[in-house]
Parts: C-alpha cells; sequence; structure tokens
C-alpha cells in the first residue's frame, strides 16, 4: 500500500521494527474505527516485539530444546501470553492491517519461526518473493 512507510519492515537486527499505527494509510477509517484499528495494530506490535526478544534470548543462549516427554514444539510459556480469544481475536485483526499496509512483507510470527541454536542475528520480518 505505501512502500515508503513499510521500508521500515525490511530492515535487519535483532529488535523488533515497531512502528505506530498508520491512520494516514486507512483514510476512510471513521473515528471509532480508527481507534480500534489502533488497538490491534499496537497489540500486534507488542506481541511481535515481545516474541522477538524472547527468541533472541534463547537463541544466545544455545536455543531452547523441550523436554523429550513435552507434546509442544515450544511451550506457550515462552511467548507473550494471548489470554483468551478476544486477545487472539484482537491479534489476527492487527496482523490483517499490518498485511493491508504492506502486502509486500510476510509476516509470519515470530513464535512460528522457532528458536535456533546458534545466536539469532534477524528478526524482521521477510519480503514477499518477487
Amino acid at each position: 500500500m505505501n512502500n515508503s512507510f513499510c521500508d521500515q519492515y525490511l530492515g535487519f537486527g535483532t529488535v523488533w521494527p515497531v512502528s505506530a499505527f498508520p491512520g494516514n494509510l486507512f483514510p476512510s477509517y471513521t473515528a471509532g474505527r480508527r481507534r480500534d484499528a489502533q488497538n490491534a495494530w499496537n497489540f500486534f506490535e507488542l506481541v511481535e516485539s515481545t516474541d522477538a526478544a524472547t527468541r533472541v534470548f534463547w537463541s544466545n543462549r544455545g536455543g531452547w530444546m523441550p523436554p523429550a516427554t513435552s507434546a509442544f514444539a515450544q511451550p506457550p510459556s515462552l511467548w507473550y501470553p494471548i489470554q483468551n480469544q478476544g486477545f487472539l481475536t484482537l491479534y489476527k485483526q492487527g496482523k490483517l492491517l499490518h498485511e493491508q499496509a504492506c502486502p509486500s512483507v510476510v509476516w509470519t510470527a515470530q513464535r512460528n519461526l522457532g528458536i535456533p541454536t546458534t545466536p539469532l542475528t534477524d528478526v524482521y520480518p521477510a519480503q514477499c518473493p518477487s
């Protein structure tokens, strides 16, 4: 939608590139819808930045391996707590807004990217293949 705004997500580093809600990219939104969109946007940014920091923390310590008896590759307790269906919906709405604002960016959740056993050097989202 707006390449200059989206360029900030196509950098490189170990700290998630947190950005404020780009209200100018959603000019037709009413004041109430804009407020709700900003809340969803900010929640998505909070979850992704926290989860990115978790990935960096554990990768710098050799990764995280689940106990042999664990059914989960990575326990939910490692990640930012999405406490109920309402927060999950808010997160998904925030992700959708990011996808609308920057469709050329791959918005895979940090928690779905895993924790490498070598120090992580980049948590930025990837650019969609051409």
